[in-house]
């Protein structure tokens, strides 16, 4: 689905609650032949640039240094010109080293429409962790971010990471343009079907050297629902303790329940849902 969307040049929008996979499934894009998939029609591969917004500080001068840091290491890891290169990290020491609002801005939007400008490569940008600086940040990131879109069109793609839509968290005027690029490109993650969560046991005990077992597996699929941190966490549970196949059901979720990770696992998903959820 987001290969489809960038390919196309949309931006697009991955919702799904902590643990779900969503950091894992987009930093696939950084991979050269997921890459290669990305490019627009008659195009050459787009710089795939992930950046992890939960390095990021509460400011609007730590939003634009981290998106520009992340653009910078991956254009030092391509085959970028040099003098491009250059350029942008000048302009990069120029956001590190100004204090005013206005003129970190506009040093941010001259570093985005120099790069632009001298290259013609595509760019997909990955806003991974966006929850927190989406939610608290002042609008002002995020306009200028529609505004370079704006500019340039499909060579310039975002692709965001959210536990909510970003409608649930937060509604203001003065976001709704940004949030209009992702309205009809949004994908919510479900939890593995049951063939899915097999494969992922499979993983899971290969990668501990161990063969997995069908019964197990039937019963980690039914204990955690598909989720995807879950089934770690149970099959880890399980693996170690190996309970009697007649044990009864309410016994071993009994004996879970006072698992930490798995506490802890469960915590994090409940205190993301809302009142009426």
């Amino acid at each position: 689905y987001i290969v489809g969307c960038v390919r196309k040049g949309q931006c697009c929008s991955l919702v799904g609650p902590s643990n779900m996979g969503k950091s894992l499934l987009l930093k696939s894009l950084l991979k050269e032949d997921v890459c290669q998939q990305c490019a627009q029609k008659r195009a050459r591969p787009p710089v795939v640039v992930f950046v992890d917004y939960l390095e990021a500080g509460d400011s609007e001068q730590a939003f634009y240094e981290l998106f520009l840091r992340c653009i910078l290491e991956a254009l030092e890891a391509s085959n970028t010109p040099e003098p491009t290169v250059t350029m942008l990290r000048t302009l990069y020491s120029a956001v590190m080293d100004n204090i005013t609002d206005v003129a970190v801005r506009s040093l941010f939007a001259r570093s985005v429409r120099e790069l632009m400008w001298q290259t013609e490569t595509a760019l997909i940008v990955v806003l991974d962790e966006f929850d927190d600086v989406f939610r608290t940040l002042a609008p002002w990131p995020f306009r200028q971010l529609r505004v370079l879109r704006d500019t340039y069109g499909s060579r310039l793609c975002y692709v965001v990471a959210t536990s909510r839509c970003l409608e649930r968290l937060r509604s203001d005027p003065d976001t709704y343009e940004f949030r209009e690029l992702f309205q009809t490109c949004t994908r919510m993650l479900r939890p593995l079907h049951t063939t899915d969560v097999e494969r992922f046991v499979t993983y899971l005990a290969e990668k501990r050297g161990y063969s997995p077992k069908r019964e197990r597996v039937a019963l980690v699929s039914d204990l955690s629902g598909g989720h995807p941190g879950l089934i770690e966490c149970v099959y880890d549970f399980l693996r170690r303790v190996r309970p009697d196949p007649t044990t009864p059901l309410q016994a071993v979720v009994a004996e879970l329940s006072e698992q930490w990770p798995i506490q802890q696992e469960c915590g994090r998903l409940w205190d993301e849902i809302e009142e009426d959820e």
